[in-house]
């Protein structure tokens, strides 16, 4: 992710997240996942009919 917005090293791009968001990309991956994760069970087929089984 790092060499995409132009920073050749990861703990350069790593501070200047951290200096912006004031976390950490993994702090700010991890605490987002949660807010992603209904959306994305809701839209599986299984999760409408209250089926937690994955085919």
């Amino acid at each position: 992710m790092a060499h995409r917005w132009g920073f050749t090293h990861h703990a350069t791009f790593t501070g200047a997240f951290r200096a912006r968001y004031r976390m950490t990309p993994t702090e700010y991956r991890n605490d987002h996942a949660a807010q992603r994760q209904p959306a994305a069970q809701a839209s599986h087929p299984a999760a409408q009919n209250g089926d937690a089984r994955h085919s």
